[in-house]
């Protein structure tokens, strides 16, 4: 036997390919016989990457085309991946050899070489190859010496795509060699039929460019406030009575790709809100101060600074009877001399009204929250301590109050401004919540007395207040009653916030796309059918499940199928279904379920032993202030076995 051996070193990446070239190799496989096959199989032998006899070649390698490196020369040196700068073009292999003797039962009908290569941008990229036929199990590069990981060195996301025309076919031993069309990563190109036997195999190669994207330098500005005095949570806007507490909030957000060192924040209060001196606060490590000058920070990509100071509202003196809007402005611009961005803004608004004599309730609306509004008016004679029952009693003020643990507030008003000092010092009052039956199921804490120097008062008087039966109304009833002292009082309004119980559940299950059937917790299938999943998410709560996100854990002889991912019906993106993260599903408001289905392909026969083999398929669910829970379901697989054939590989091409 004749044979040249070829061998080219690259001194950047150390890889050296060994390419034999031989003449006259069918006599060799004659000499170490013939090993049977039932029907067509692909790259049946053991994977080698010097040629060696019996051997397979991986189904997938890869090389950086740019710098001029060579194929892998060890399973190790696959396994390590290609490395590649942004701009740089790397070229991969896909070798394929029908392993069953010549004969024309063997032969296998409208072979197509596929490779798949993601669509997304990111820095590690795996790469995979499939070869199928009419008449034939389908392979795979996972199964055949393994998939490619390709690298990108830097800190940006960069995409990868064919390049136009770099497809090529090399048929029969690389013997010769087509151009073949672009469309090697979707619907795959077409080899016709290959005949058994190791004259037939041959190779694909084709080309990927790395894109060169550049940082893009951008920022983002967010201002919320709360009234700290009323707690309530943060809004663009707020309303406030006059010498109220009020907590602004900024976040400033890099929403670019490049790291920038000199971002600066500022903010100018308006007239009528003063400072409440140390209140600042900055998440992050800085300089300066808000109020003069700026605060000055570095923002890596992707990464946010919160701020946080309070004011306060200045009297009553100093605003007109009606509504006054006091906007409070804060401004995020980079200094960077490389990335400059900027100025941007945002506003948020603290509503003042001044009204002596408004009764109207000044809790608003959220979720979780029911208001008892007893309807006072000025005019309204107030509860007093030393009068008739009726008298000291306001209602009863239907509602429905589930049972459930509660944060209750309440408000008082007294028209302290209008009559001077009165000297009462038990201006108070609490509320007996009633069922259907008219009997008291629970009684609230009273309010703190309302100072002579104010007119309202709001006081959350219950942290955890326990409902043990459905309230279908509340009355309010003085505090000192009965009391020899006048201690007149209105009761304005109750709020009830529910405390929140976040609660979800999670059911998977499987169904045989194959052969018809419906879903079950297991389902029975063969090796190469494909089954779908179904995972149904239901909050169980009573509030809104916030940021619910869902995650897969596949076993190894299940393959995800590309977008197959849906939820509700609707196809959507899967990033993150599969790692560790988890995909966000959305909101789910209370008793709203949403189900995801997915759809897998099963290993082919030679990556299962003869008989039974159960793959358990575990899918998680969770959400924010819950934890993770999850549920599994289970495909039992039946394998057979392929028969090989001895003989060698085709030479690889240079």
């Amino acid at each position: 036997m004749h044979s040249v051996i070829a061998s080219i070193t690259n001194t950047k990446n150390r890889k050296t390919f060994y390419t034999i070239m031989a003449a006259g190799l069918l006599s060799v496989v004659a000499v170490v016989g013939i090993v049977s096959a039932n029907g067509p199989t692909f790259n049946i032998f053991p994977i080698a990457y010097n040629g060696g006899l019996n051997t397979d070649y991986p189904l997938l390698d890869g090389r950086n085309s740019t710098s001029g490196e060579s194929w892998s020369n060890s399973q190790s040196d696959h396994n390590s991946g290609v490395t590649a700068n942004p701009g740089e073009v790397v070229e991969f292999l896909i070798y394929y050899h029908n392993g069953a003797p010549d004969a024309a039962e063997n032969t296998a009908k409208d072979v197509v070489a596929k490779a798949n290569i993601p669509v997304t941008a990111g820095n590690n990229f795996t790469i995979s190859a499939s070869l199928s036929a009419s008449n034939a199990q389908t392979v795979y590069s996972s199964q055949k010496g393994g998939d490619i990981n390709l690298k990108v060195l830097g800190s940006i996301p960069q995409t990868i795509s064919l390049v136009p025309n770099s497809t090529v076919w090399m048929p029969d031993r690389a013997t010769s060699q087509q151009t073949m069309p672009n469309t090697i990563t979707t619907s795959g190109v077409s080899l016709n039929d290959i005949k058994g036997c190791w004259d037939y195999a041959g190779f694909v190669k084709f080309r990927v460019q790395v894109s060169n994207i550049q940082p893009n330098a951008d920022l983002s500005i967010v201002k919320t406030v709360k009234n700290v005095s009323d707690n309530t949570g943060y809004f663009n806007q707020v309303n406030a009575d006059t010498l109220e507490t009020v907590e602004f909030k900024i976040v400033a957000s890099n929403t670019g790709d490049a790291n920038l060192t000199q971002v600066k924040i500022t903010d100018s209060l308006p007239g009528k809100l003063t400072y409440v001196s140390g209140s600042q606060n900055v998440s992050k490590s800085h300089s300066g101060n808000l109020f003069s000058g700026g605060v000055v920070v570095s923002l890596n990509a992707g990464e946010q600074v919160t701020l946080t100071f309070r004011a306060t509202v200045a009297g009553s003196h100093e605003f007109p009877i009606g509504t006054t809007d006091l906007v409070n402005t804060a401004t995020v611009q980079s200094f960077d001399s490389q990335f400059p961005v900027g100025p941007k803004s945002d506003t948020a608004k603290v509503v003042v009204q001044r009204q002596l004599q408004a009764l109207e309730c000044p809790l608003y609306p959220q979720e979780g929250r029911t208001i008892v509004d007893f309807n006072q008016t000025s005019a309204d004679y107030p509860m007093v301590a030393n009068g008739s029952a009726a008298q000291a009693q306001r209602g009863p003020v239907a509602t429905t109050l589930p049972t459930d643990n509660y944060k209750v507030t309440l408000v008082s008003y007294d028209d302290h401004t209008g009559k001077g000092g009165q000297g009462q010092t038990q201006e108070r009052y609490f509320l007996k919540l009633i069922n259907s039956g008219g009997s008291t199921v629970a009684s609230t804490n009273s309010i703190s007395d309302l100072a002579e120097n104010q007119d309202w008062l709001t006081e959350q008087v219950e942290t955890n207040f326990n409902i043990p039966q459905t309230v279908t109304s509340v009355v309010a009833f003085h505090t000192v009653y009965p009391n020899s002292g006048f201690e007149s009082i209105y009761p304005i309004c109750a709020a009830f916030d529910r405390i929140p119980n976040v609660g979800v559940t999670i059911d998977k299950t499987v169904k045989n796309i194959t052969t018809g059937q419906g879903f079950a917790d297991s389902v029975n299938a063969e090796p190469s059918q494909i089954v779908e999943f179904k995972v149904v998410v239901t909050n169980t709560g009573n509030v809104t499940a916030q940021n619910v996100k869902v995650k897969d854990t596949l076993p190894s002889k299940l393959s995800y199928s590309a977008g197959t991912f849906r939820v509700d019906g609707a196809s959507t993106s899967d990033s993150g279904f599969l790692t560790s993260s988890g995909v966000a599903i959305g909101n789910l408001v209370v008793g709203q379920s949403k189900t995801v289905t997915f759809r897998a392909s099963i290993a082919g026969q030679n990556q299962f032993a003869v008989g039974s083999e159960t793959l358990t398929n575990t899918a998680y669910t969770w959400a924010t202030g819950f934890s993770t829970i999850n549920d599994m379901a289970q495909v039992i697989v039946e394998k057979a076995e392929p028969q090989k054939e001895d003989g060698s590989a085709a030479n690889r091409p240079q």
